[in-house]
């Protein structure tokens, strides 16, 4: 009895430790540009997650308004959350690239060990390339109590971390809806003087 006894509740604990440990989580990140992001509605907050061996969680980092990002020379494709405190962890990791709903670009790894939660530099990316949403799921193999320190992949998007990529902003700056505001004015005043001598010059029928 005193072994059936002490074997369940070495099979309770475990349970209970697979419970807390083997969790899953998604990471949600809208972004608008210039390191701005927010966390998608329903999202869990990877700023107050603790993350454990066993867990896994989906990141993705979505332009918002129709921006996207390109690559203007062939780059490496590097991302990793940074997390505390820094230690030793070993992920499984698969991405993808998006552009308005298709996958233009996707790689995975295996056992990747590095001081953040890594997403590696295993491919690169070519000239051209467009998308406008970057994905990765994650499962940790190592690392316990990892907690994610930002929103955005390590050192920031896409374009703040590699040269080769620019981000494209479909919304115009304030300075440009500003030149484009006087252009229409100039445009206005210009149309208005015309109308303005046509009929100065039209003979009066009175």
């Amino acid at each position: 009895m005193r072994i059936v006894a002490a074997f369940a509740i070495f099979v309770s604990a475990n349970v209970a430790f697979m419970g807390t440990a083997l969790a899953q989580y998604n990471f949600d990140v809208l972004y608008t540009g210039s390191g701005n992001a927010t966390l998608a509605l329903g999202s869990d907050n990877p700023l107050v997650t603790l993350l454990n061996s066993g867990d896994s969680f989906a990141y993705s980092l979505t332009a918002t308004g129709g921006s996207y990002w390109q690559v203007n020379s062939a780059t490496p494709l590097f991302a990793a959350l940074q997390v505390s405190p820094s230690g030793t962890t070993i992920v499984d990791f698969a991405y993808s690239l998006f552009l308005d709903g298709g996958q233009v670009f996707s790689g995975s790894q295996n056992d990747v060990s590095n001081c953040c939660i890594h997403l590696g530099e295993s491919a690169f990316l070519t000239s051209g390339l467009v998308f406008d949403q970057l994905t990765f799921t994650v499962s940790l193999e190592s690392g316990v109590g990892r907690t994610p320190v930002s929103l955005l992949p390590f050192a920031g998007a896409p374009e703040q971390t590699q040269s080769g990529i620019a981000f494209v902003n479909s919304v115009p700056e304030p300075s440009t809806w500003a030149m484009m505001l006087m252009g229409f004015a100039m445009v206005g005043g210009a149309m208005r003087r015309r109308l303005r001598r046509q009929l100065q010059a039209t003979p009066s029928l009175a």
